[in-house]
């Protein structure tokens, strides 16, 4: 079970964060409601997911998503950006430094995961995958 974070934007021109803890279901094709969703903007406002850092909570931990200037037009799977979150401890690490996770943010199709009853279909603008995961086929 790998999880799998999405960067979109949907049909009533909002972005969103989708979380899905199990990739399997997702990258077979089906449409599938995320495990966590949020909201990055409202309706009518997408934001502009490149060239500036975007923070959210993602169920309870913060996550900061740095996708690079032009990845938009970079080749489906290409690796455009990397995202991270703190890690909580119960030993704190050592004076000066914190206790990352990182994310690989990749360039995904533009097809739509799934389609929301207020927000209308979810189109996946980025993937982003643990560091420690490849690329899935």
């Amino acid at each position: 079970m790998v999880a799998i974070i999405f960067l979109a934007n949907t049909a009533a021109g909002s972005s969103v964060i989708a979380v899905y803890n199990d990739s399997n279901d997702i990258l077979s094709g089906k449409q599938v409601l995320p495990d966590a969703l949020v909201q990055v903007t409202t309706p009518g406002a997408d934001i502009t997911w490149e060239g500036q850092p975007i923070t959210a909570t993602l169920s309870g931990r913060n996550f900061t998503f740095h996708v690079n200037t032009g990845a938009f037009s970079q080749p489906h799977e290409a690796q455009v950006g990397t995202a991270n979150h703190v890690i909580a401890s119960t030993s704190p690490p050592p004076p000066g430094e914190q206790a990352f996770e990182r994310w690989n943010i990749y360039r995904d199709d533009g097809r739509v995961i799934y389609t929301d009853p207020n927000l209308g279909g979810v189109q996946t603008l980025y993937f982003c995958l643990d560091v420690s995961t490849s690329i899935l086929a």
